[in-house]
């Protein structure tokens, strides 16, 4: 708890610095910005509460007693219509009051970054300039109201001051309590911090209600009306605290860049990959023995004794792998293994290799054993036969094998319908639209017409593709991937990313003169590929290609493939020509 209190004072100590730098640079839009925001807030308030006035009015005959004398000689209708357009304007003023505010925080935040006087730091900074004074401000504005509220609720209803004080102190400690007792509550909540605030403000709410009903039944109350104002004051002031908790903690998570902005002596500080690697306690040497022999007697019924564990380098951010030797206690047997622990931001990418390696026994990959989970994260266990990492001028033969095994490998239905419910394949992520806006890349007059020759061939092109039998296409082929087993079979470690595409979807265009013996090859092992001509098994690698280089902004790449994709477009409408005489 020590730490957690800790952390809140550092919270505290770091959000006065903030202010004091606001109140000194830009003292008198920030106090403009509070007078607005708390006649905006009450504004609001009041807004919320003339209604039920007029619910009062409308549900009697006559004005009740507890509207003040002066408005009981007004007529009731006349009444009615002046509380709504009363309740009608404050809103309004509300609304123009939260777009001046907003107003004046765009122009707080570049007087602020005018007077840090640095570079451009990052894309859009005065976003996040803007966005950070205007939370910082608002919060202020939130702490000021909450004040006053609880202040009227002291002299309007004492004892209800009382219980709703209690509530949000053992609302405070319990929460301190907890987290520092779970991690996994504190590593919740963090995730879900505007619903657990929320939901203790609902909490509170409650329990100011029901106090008040107890009041009511046991005829110890204030008026109905007092009942009523003080209802309100603690709704809203207890949103008022959560939605400042929430932006603190939003600001908190920002405060690198915040600091930077706003602050002359604190340059930008980028947080890297190897410090969230050093964040990770499963990754130490001690905790990493532990969950690895746990990992492997669950998914390999073994005892095992020391552990050899080496760093697998995979080269794929928040992968964390490792090359793990140990005898088996019971019968004396080596046993050799590669363990991949997902971290949580990229937990989505275990589940896809988990599906993949589970819907497909053929791929060409270590063979896989199981998966755990681990202190949270995932964990996929491989059994290592041979295998070792392949050489820098091994990866084209080894991406070339890899491609030729899997076009013989059909995916299975079920993979293939969850795949096209949740993707799309080529022929349908080539959109019409974009490849036009290709023209002003296309300086030449050859890729200016071959551009407009594609476009008017492109629905043609797209049912070839659709035509074309699928294939697995992996995304992560790489030096550090790729493995080559003691036969000189080529495989792959790491199948997160993958997509089902056209068959040739992936293969190297500079290597097109091998796919010739890769189909014919597949051929014999796969009848369903028989009647596919090779012209469209290359359009499909070509428009692959061509999406790829789209995609990372290279035109001149991917205009240079549009001749030979019409010579092949051509070349397979012939031969329908000819088929069908």
């Amino acid at each position: 708890m020590m730490l957690l209190i800790r952390e809140v004072r550092s919270t505290v100590g770091w959000s006065y610095s903030l202010g004091k730098k606001f109140f000194r640079i830009v003292p008198l839009t920030t106090a403009l910005i509070q007078a607005l925001t708390l006649t905006s807030q009450f504004l609001l308030l009041i807004a919320f509460f003339l209604p039920l006035k007029v619910m009062v009015l409308l549900g009697a005959s006559t004005i009740p007693g507890q509207f003040p004398v002066y408005l009981r000689s007004v007529d009731r209708e006349w009444l009615i219509v002046f509380i709504s357009c009363m309740a009608l304007l404050c809103y309004i003023l509300h609304v123009v009051l939260e777009l001046s505010i907003r107003l004046l925080s765009i122009k707080g935040a570049r007087l602020l970054l005018a007077h840090s006087k640095k570079i451009d730091l990052f894309e859009n900074q005065v976003k996040l300039a803007t966005s950070s004074y205007s939370k910082y401000v608002r919060g202020l504005a939130a702490a000021t109201f909450v004040v006053i509220s609880f202040l009227l609720l002291l002299y309007l209803y004492p004892s209800l001051f009382l219980v709703i004080t209690l509530y949000i102190l053992v609302a405070f400690f319990s929460v301190l309590a907890i987290c520092s007792y779970s991690e996994h509550v504190q590593k919740a909540l963090r995730a879900k911090l505007g619903g657990g605030m929320n939901a203790l403000a609902s909490i509170g709410f409650m329990l100011a209600f029901f106090f008040m009903v107890a009041n009511f039944l046991s005829d110890h109350h204030p008026s109905v009306w007092i009942a009523v104002i003080s209802l309100l004051l603690i709704r809203q002031g207890l949103q008022r605290i959560a939605g400042m908790i929430q932006d603190i903690a939003s600001l908190r998570g920002q405060r690198r860049q915040i600091g930077a902005l706003f602050f002359h002596s604190l340059p930008l500080m980028i947080q890297s990959r190897f410090e969230d690697l050093l964040e990770h306690s499963s990754l130490d040497q001690s905790a990493r023995h532990a969950w690895i022999s746990k990992v492997l007697c669950e998914v390999e019924r073994i005892s095992p004794g020391e552990l050899d564990v080496v760093w697998h380098q995979m080269g794929v951010a928040g992968v964390h792998a490792f090359d793990v030797t140990c005898s088996d206690e019971n019968s004396g047997q080596q046993h050799r293994y590669l363990l991949k622990l997902f971290s949580e931001d990229v937990s989505a990418l275990a589940a896809q290799e988990l599906t993949l390696l589970t819907s497909s026994t053929a791929l060409p990959s270590p063979r896989f054993i199981d998966a755990r989970s681990v202190r949270g994260l995932r964990c996929h266990v491989f059994a290592w036969q041979g295998e070792s990492k392949v050489l820098r001028r091994q990866v084209g033969p080894g991406v070339l094998a890899v491609m030729t095994r899997l076009m013989v490998i059909e995916p299975s239905k079920d993979l293939l319908q969850r795949f096209m419910r949740s993707r799309q394949p080529l022929e349908w992520r080539l959109d019409l639209r974009q490849i036009e806006s290709l023209g002003v890349a296309a300086s030449l007059p050859e890729h200016a017409e071959c551009l407009q020759r594609f476009l008017k061939g492109f629905e043609r092109a797209r049912a070839l593709l659709s035509a074309l039998p699928r294939q697995i296409t992996p995304l992560d082929m790489t030096l550090e991937t790729l493995l080559v087993n003691d036969s000189g079979e080529f495989l792959l470690s790491h199948w997160a990313n993958w997509r089902i595409e056209p068959l040739g979807a992936g293969w190297p265009v500079d290597e097109r003169e091998k796919l010739a013996d890769a189909l014919a090859a597949a051929k014999t092992l796969r009848p369903g590929l028989m009647a596919v001509s090779l012209s469209a098994v290359m359009l499909a690698a070509l428009l692959y290609a061509f999406e790829r280089f789209c995609n990372q902004r290279n035109y001149a790449s991917a205009l240079t493939l549009l001749a030979d994709v019409l010579s092949l477009l051509n070349g397979e409408v012939a031969h329908e020509e000819v088929r069908h005489g």
